[in-house]
């Protein structure tokens, strides 16, 4: 208060601390009434809309005044990017079934095709299995042999000696009463071991992560938010939020930990150390500092007001003839 009689509320909004914001005067003191977009005891911290990463399909998001935008990448559209072009539409797979990814499609062959589109027939015939000058027919996942006269199928090899062919591919040749059986490595499959089996098929890969064929195995290249082996794990390092006392969660790029953004006033990791203000003295003429937490408060002498003390009071002003 200022006057002869105390009777005057001093204006502590004059000059106006509020950067982005109304200054609401009160007694030794004042509140700012932040505009959308804005933070802070003064309104000078912008809010970061990107720290909650409300762009899907791995958009890139761009902090707006009061909001954002994405940037989506070739294949997705959507405020959010949510809309993921079905790239399996035009049935690009002829003989598998096809797998939609981001501006991509995978193919999961059919047993007995290959190539990017399973549109190659595999030449089961190559290996020259067919034995005693028996013909190889190519059949769809598999082969025929037209045997000679006196040997039998499957390689046209006698009764005798069914697995010293070496029939079975990439597996172990068992006999058996009628001729012989394979068993396959793992990871391959077929009456002669000869198919590599596609773990993809049965889609392990889980949160829309991508899955890539290995032998005797495969592996989940997974979406940003999620790990784990078939991608089953959700990664949310900001939640429940860590950052304290009004700071601002914001996931680190690989969604492995965070950074706080603290609030003014306010330090450390999770924003829990108070800024001692009073250590700059930003109070003006003499004044007293008290720190309080995430601020300060000037203590002025005698003839000075303001926010930082920083104003004269004009004592004529009051003055009565």
């Amino acid at each position: 208060f200022t006057g002869v009689l105390c009777e005057e509320n001093i204006n502590n909004c004059d000059p106006d601390p509020c950067h982005h914001g109304e200054c609401q005067d009160g007694i030794d003191s004042y509140t700012c009434i932040c505009n959308p977009g804005y933070m802070g005891a003064i309104c000078s911290e912008q809010i970061n809309e990107c720290h909650s990463n409300p762009c899907l399909h791995q958009g890139r998001c761009i902090d707006l005044v009061n909001g954002y935008q994405c940037n989506c990448l070739p294949g997705t559209s959507g405020v959010n990017c949510e809309n993921n072009f079905d790239d399996c539409a035009s049935n690009p797979c002829v003989h598998g079934d096809c797998i939609d990814g981001i501006n991509r499609y995978n193919c999961a062959c059919k047993p007995g095709f290959t190539g990017p589109r399973c549109n190659v027939d595999i030449d089961e015939c190559a290996s020259s299995p067919c034995n005693n000058g028996g013909t190889c027919i190519n059949e769809v996942n598999g082969f025929r042999c037209v045997c000679p006269e006196g040997y039998h199928h499957p390689h046209c090899q006698s009764q005798a000696d069914g697995c010293l062919s070496n029939p079975c591919v990439h597996g172990n040749c068992t006999h058996i009463v009628s001729g012989y059986k394979c068993v396959c490595d793992p990871g391959w499959i077929g009456d002669y071991c000869s198919t590599e089996g596609n773990e993809c098929k049965s889609n392990p890969c889980q949160n829309g992560g991508t899955c890539e064929d290995l032998l005797n195995g495969y592996r989940c290249t997974c979406r940003k938010g999620f790990k784990g082996v078939n991608c089953q794990v959700v990664v949310a390092p900001c939640s429940p939020d860590p950052c304290e006392n009004s700071g601002i969660c914001q996931e680190s790029p690989d969604s492995e930990g965070y950074t706080c953004q603290c609030a003014p006033g306010w330090e450390g990791e999770r924003c829990t150390v108070d800024i001692d203000e009073c250590l700059s003295k930003p109070c003006k003429n003499h004044a007293l500092c008290h720190n309080i937490q995430g601020s300060y408060l000037c203590e002025c002498r005698p003839g000075f007001t303001g926010g930082d003390c920083d104003s004269n009071i004009d004592d004529c002003l009051s003055s009565e003839y």
